[in-house]
This record gives C-alpha cells, structure tokens and sequence, in this order.
C-alpha cells in the first residue's frame, strides 16, 4: 500500500506493529529501528523518536512546539539546540541535504515537514518479530549487566508463593515463563527475551509474561517495546504491582519522568510490600535525588526479599560506592560474587573500590578476573598488574577506556567516567553534555559516579546535570 502520510490524530509518537518504508529505508515501530538495505543505521532513540514523529505526520508540517511537547513533556528549558541537534543526527543517517533535502524539509522558524513517499507494511506475529536485532544492554537505573548462563535447567528451583503468576498458565506457556523469570531476575536479560515473548504469545492474557517482557526489553535497551508491554500488563491487571514497576523502569529510564516513575512504584509498593523490584526502583530514585539513607535502607528491604539476586547484591554495593562508602560496597561487591564469581562488571566495580581505599592488591586481583572474562592473553595480563602500586589506577583505566569503541553511542557515559578518572575532564564533560542531550539511559545515574566529584561545581556539568530535571 503506498501512502504519503501516516495521517495522524495529534502529534504524539505512536509504536505499533507495522514498518515505514521510504526510499531504501525501512522505520520499524515496535520496537523502534531504522534500517537501509537490510543493515540497522545507529540513531540515539530521542532521533528515532523525532523521525517516526516526522513520518507518522509525513506531508504536515510538525512545529517545534509540537516536538517539544512530544518529546520532552513537562519541561520548561528551551531544547531548540537539542532539536536541531537531533534533526541534524537524522539527516546524517539518512544522507539528506538540508539544501536539498529528499526527506526532511526545514520551515524556517516554524519547524519540519517529511516530505517523502512512505509504504507502510505490516509484520507478521510471531514471537522472533517481538525480539530487536540487536540488542543493548541497558541496566534498571543501577543494574548491572552480567554474564548470561548456558544453562536453564535449575530454574525449577526459583522460588515461587502460592499466588506466584506462574499457577494460571499450564503446559508450555508455563514452562518458558519459569525459565525467562529465572534468567531475567538473574540480571541475564539477553537470555530472557525469546523465552518471555513465546510466553506473551501464549498467554496474551497473563499481564504478569507481559509486564516480565517489558521489563526484559527494558533492560535490553528497547524502551519503545518496554512501554507497550508495560502498558498491556496494566490493562490487563491494574492490580499488578509488575505491571506498574515496569511502567516506571520506561518512564524513568527513557522518560525521565521521575515523578510519574515514582507513582507507579508507590502504587507497586501498596500492592505488594515485598516485591523486590519495586523497592530496587524505589531505592533507585531516592538515590537520584540524593536521599541516600532511604536509598540504602529500600535496598536492604530488597535484598531480604530476594536474597539469591545477584543483581540485587551488586547494587547494593553501586549504591554504596556511588554514596562514598567504599568499605561496605567492598563488601557487598564480595558478596555479588560469591554468588556469581564470573560477574565481571561486579569485578570492574570491586577494582575500583579498592583502588579508591588504597588497597592495590585487593585491585590486582579483581582487575585479573576483569581481563580474564575479556580475554586478554596473560602476558598483556602480568604487564598492567606489574605497574607500581601508584600507577596501577591510571594503567587500569588506560586500558579500560582502550576496551571501549568510541563509535558505539551506548558507551559515552562509560567513556566519560574513565576519562574523568584519568583528568581529562574537558573530554570528560563533552561526553557528558553529549548523553545528556542524547537522553543516554546512562546518564542520570552515572552522574552519581565519583569520578566526575571534581567535576560537580563546572558550569558546564551543573548546566547538563540541570537538564535531567531531578
């Protein structure tokens, strides 16, 4: 069906099932890609946003007001710099002329029109269609990202209450539920997805699969199909308090709404005291706004009601750290690994520590186990760890930053944080200003990171911190 507009009922970015196609490139909507000929083009989501935008209005001119509003809802800065930031990212990607431009047109002062053909196509429903390409791995506001498993066959040992979701599914449907929930509470969200979205396709109407499924795409850096999941667990049951914890992961971690995360948390909470991940959510927003002490004591509560989560654990020692307690998150980071001893960002996190408290060897040995999971050969190893005990903090973050592809978009706040470390704050702050005008999941709770503590008073860091609305 050739269209020229996907005619639109208010200027609001709509995710559904069906794909854009104009020219030789192809706009999947749920979850939101931009392809040419076959192969992804890398677009930050606040640009992908902004195109499907354009392209749901294509031949209307959409104003600056409406992106605005669309997409950065409730804030009072002036984002026009940030628009035209995006627009431009846009062009890039599609090799358009703003001169002469074959898809996006500018109306001076006024804002943009998509002026292409579009074909819009429908995919079909099977649970591979649910899954992205390509994955990232983004974390629930302090997560950590861990090593995935081989082996599923000991999730009939997760633990399960006599009002557990899984008691209304049978057969399959509950078979691949159990082992998704298993690895996606076990940090290993990659592993999760297929399992949960055959379970959504076999139960459509179990709201918890769903709210599972959002909470996995989430984690994978799907926001897009994070939501429409999350939304599909809330009308199937507003009772849920999944539903609504997933709900606020989206909202705060692609949104950053955080006053309409946070009612949805409290909403989970009053529904169910004891769900681990709410208070892990609840925990993750006291700690952004500085409340370290109520941060510290949900995540407590979090680790009582989930005492197996090796997520959980090193969180708590992320917590810890990020507050300057370096002794108790050294701990907690121990802990994390006696439970997964191959958990390598718990390691990287241990290292660090150890290098804040002065304790070189304690460093030593868990920079080993970080270059041993990266597979690093073991003469490169013995070179690093044999620096004195005064340089091992820069040969480490030399190296780590060498780790890092300074193409990839999804590592900026990494990038920023070990540059900071090593004093290259002017590199430091660019990276920085650059997650904050890109909305980086990241950001926000990267910020917390010692490393920029010098950084905290820059006009330049206070002014991009500012756009993050805590």
């Amino acid at each position: 069906m050739q269209v020229h507009s996907a005619r639109k009922s208010g200027t609001s970015v709509r995710m559904n099932d069906t794909s854009l196609v104009f020219g030789d490139f192809r706009l999947d909507l749920s979850p939101l890609r931009l392809w040419h000929n076959g192969r992804e083009k890398k677009l930050p989501m606040k640009p992908l946003k902004l195109l499907a935008m354009l392209m749901q209005n294509a031949g209307d001119l959409v104003s600056q007001d409406d992106i605005r509003n669309a997409l950065w809802p409730d804030r009072t800065i002036d984002f026009s710099k940030s628009i035209h930031v995006h627009v431009r990212q846009i062009r890039k990607a599609l090799d358009d002329d703003a001169d002469h431009p074959r898809y996006i047109v500018t109306e001076p002062r006024q804002g943009y029109r998509f002026v292409a053909p579009i074909e819009q196509v429908n995919r079909p429903r099977d649970w591979r269609a649910i899954l992205p390409g390509r994955s990232r791995t983004y974390r629930p506001l302090l997560a950590l990202a861990l090593v995935v498993i081989t082996s599923v066959a000991i999730f009939a040992t997760m633990r399960t209450g006599p009002t557990d979701p899984a008691d209304g599914l049978s057969g399959n449907a509950r078979d691949v539920y159990l082992r998704g929930v298993y690895l996606l509470d076990g940090g290993h969200a990659q592993a999760a997805l297929p399992l949960l979205a055959e379970s959504v396709l076999l139960a459509p109407d179990n709201a918890s699969a769903s709210a599972h499924l959002s909470r996995a795409f989430a984690l994978s850096g799907d926001f897009d199909a994070a939501r429409s999941y999350a939304q599909t667990a809330l009308n199937l049951d507003p009772e849920l308090a999944g539903a609504h914890e997933a709900m606020a992961h989206v909202l705060a971690l692609a949104d950053w709404q955080w006053s309409d995360a946070r009612r949805h948390l409290e909403t989970a909470y009053r529904l169910d005291p004891g769900h681990a991940p709410t208070l892990h959510g609840l925990a993750s927003l006291d700690a952004l706004s500085g409340n370290w002490e109520s941060a510290h004591a949900r995540m407590q509560q979090a680790r009582r009601a989930d005492p197996a989560s090796t997520l959980l654990a090193a969180d708590q020692g992320v917590f810890l750290f990020y507050a300057g307690r370096y002794g108790p998150a050294l701990t907690a980071f121990r802990q994390a690994l006696q439970l997964d001893p191959q958990n390598a960002p718990a390691h990287v996190f241990a290292a660090r520590t150890a290098l804040y408290l002065d304790q070189p060897e304690t460093a030593r040995a868990h920079i080993r186990q970080t270059m041993i999971a990266r597979r690093v050969s073991g003469p490169d190893i013995t070179q690093l760890l044999d620096h004195p005990d005064s340089s091992l903090s820069t040969a480490f973050h030399t190296w780590y930053l060498s780790q890092l592809d300074p193409t990839d978009r999804d590592l900026i706040m990494f990038r920023a944080v070990h540059l900071a470390e090593l004093g290259d704050t002017d590199m430091a702050l660019s990276l920085f200003e650059s997650a904050i005008a890109n909305q980086d999941p990241y950001a926000p709770i990267l910020a917390l990171d010692p490393a920029f503590d010098p950084l905290r008073t820059d006009p330049r860091f206070l002014a991009s911190y500012a756009e993050l609305g805590l």
